[in-house]
């Protein structure tokens, strides 16, 4: 029977082996990850070991708490991480039952726990039993790319209009770089900004990407690359590469309306393509796209990321472990209203 227990001082070593042997390990289970957001947000995250009868440390379960308007939750994203993933209906169970006096405790409704799980699985079977979650958590369907396919292979997955983006920014002589400077992360950051602007999206200030890329950069965990003309930045990427895959988990681009006629943005991932695949990452995933045909406010990044060609990386929905009844009744009221634009 699994059982869970803290993280102690001096473990952190065994923690990141797991979530580097496990197939359900990613950056942001990383105790790296996890140091950086503690970091700049400025609050802890409580992390535990999943251990087996004798003791020995089967998985991990970091816990982060978000309070809103009328909500607080406890939530972990792409987590449990186990070494095995036929152990994780057990897990669940037992994370379930330990964190019923922690959810009192710490005055929270609900716990939000997202296992990297795929769909049409044998373990996403198994899971189905417990409550689904009515909120989004991180990217529940992803785009991927296989880099280990030959580059032709790869651009001839690519639409028609995509290649000839890339065909064009690669007559116009673009220049791709990776930023290397604070100077270069605060152009990232401003066309960030802009982006987020003509979105209408919420963003991250420049303090955020700073931080970033001075913590994990040097782990090789983030990369900030820029496509300039002449000096200017017309795009932008955050990659966090992590184990044989690499996130393309911010993008950005300039507003001008003249120069956004050079469709830069692909000719930059067409580099950052080649770039990881030349380094040995197996893996370029895009990140979150919204379900083919549904109209989302990110309908229009999802189809540029189809574009490319590739294919979905579907996991499972969130599960919901709730305090009680009541608590669960109010929560799933708040949840069907505040995200009822938000589920896919």
């Amino acid at each position: 029977m699994l059982k869970l227990r803290p993280l102690e001082k001096g473990e952190e070593s065994l923690w990141e082996q797991i979530n580097l042997e496990s197939p359900m390990g990613t950056f942001l289970t990383s105790i790296y990850w996890m140091s950086f957001a503690a970091e700049y947000r400025g609050t802890g995250v409580d992390a535990f070991f999943i251990v087996d009868q004798s003791n020995k440390p089967v998985g991990i379960i970091p816990i982060e708490i978000s309070s809103r308007r009328f909500s607080r939750v406890g939530f972990t994203n792409y987590s449990p991480v186990l070494l095995s993933e036929s152990l994780v209906p057990e897990a669940l169970l037992a994370i379930k039952a330990y964190f019923a006096s922690y959810l009192k405790e710490n005055g929270l409704f609900a716990l939000r726990v997202h296992p990297f799980i795929k769909v049409n699985t044998e373990e996403s079977a198994k899971i189905e039993k417990f409550q689904k979650s009515l909120a989004p958590s991180q990217a529940r369907i992803m785009w991927e790319i296989d880099l280990t396919k030959p580059e032709e292979a790869i651009r001839h997955a690519m639409s028609s209009s995509t290649r000839n983006n890339i065909n064009k920014g690669e007559r116009l002589g673009l220049h791709f770089e990776k930023v290397v400077d604070e100077n270069g992360v605060k152009d990232f950051a401003e066309l960030m900004s802009e982006t987020m602007s003509r979105k209408g999206f919420v963003n991250y200030g420049v303090e955020y990407f700073l931080k970033q890329n001075e913590r994990l950069g040097k782990r090789g965990m983030t990369e900030i690359y820029l496509v300039r003309k002449e000096g200017r930045a017309l795009a932008g990427a955050l990659v966090n590469v992590y184990k044989d895959t690499a996130y393309y988990t911010h993008g950005a681009s300039t507003s001008d309306k003249e120069l956004s006629k050079l469709r830069t943005p692909y000719f930059l991932q067409w580099k950052l393509m080649t770039e990881y695949k030349s380094r040995g990452i197996k893996k370029y995933n895009m990140w979150g796209v919204a379900p083919q045909g549904k109209k989302s406010p990110i309908s229009g990044v999802s189809d540029f990321k189809r574009s490319f060609g590739g294919y979905e990386v579907e996991l499972v929905n969130p599960i919901d472990f709730y305090k009680g009844p009541i608590s669960k009744i109010r929560q799933r009221l708040y949840d069907y209203f505040i995200y009822r634009n938000d589920r896919f």
